[in-house]
C-alpha cells in the first residue's frame, strides 16, 4: 500500500461514532480512489500543514450497513485523539487493508468489531 494517500476537508456527519464512543473525521467519499477495495484500513493521518505530527488511525470507506445505506461513506476513527477538526484538511496515508465491508445486526457488535480493528491497526505499525 506504499504511495497510496489523499487529502480531504473534514465534514460534519450524523456524529454517530461520537454516541457509540467511538468519535470520527467524515470526509467527502469522492476523494477515496474508486479503484481501492470498500472496507477497513489502517492508516497514518496528517491534519492541517503539520506533515511532522502522524496519527493513528482506522479509516472506513463503503456503505454504513448499520443505517442500511447504500451510498459510500468515507471517515476515520483518529486513535487516541479528541479535538475538533471541522473545516480542516487532512492527509491520508494508507499503510494495510484490514478487512472488507460487513453487515452488523446492532450497534453493539459494530462498536465490539471496530475496537478489534483498532487492535489490528496499532499492531501493523
Amino acid at each position: 500500500m506504499k504511495n497510496q494517500f489523499f487529502k480531504g476537508k473534514v465534514i460534519e456527519g450524523f456524529k454517530l461514532g461520537r454516541k457509540i464512543g467511538i468519535p470520527t473525521a467524515n470526509l467527502d467519499p469522492k476523494v477515496f480512489k474508486s479503484d481501492w477495495k470498500k472496507g477497513v484500513y489502517a492508516v497514518e493521518v496528517s491534519i492541517g500543514d503539520n506533515f511532522d505530527k502522524k496519527y493513528l488511525s482506522v479509516l472506513f470507506y463503503g456503505p454504513k450497513t448499520i443505517a442500511h445505506e447504500t451510498k459510500n461513506s468515507l471517515e476515520l476513527h483518529i486513535i487516541d485523539f479528541d479535538e475538533n477538526i471541522y473545516g480542516q484538511e487532512i492527509s491520508v496515508s494508507l499503510l494495510k487493508f484490514i478487512r472488507g465491508v460487513m453487515i452488523f445486526s446492532d450497534v453493539k457488535s459494530l462498536v465490539v468489531q471496530i475496537q478489534k480493528d483498532i487492535e489490528v491497526a496499532k499492531n501493523s505499525i
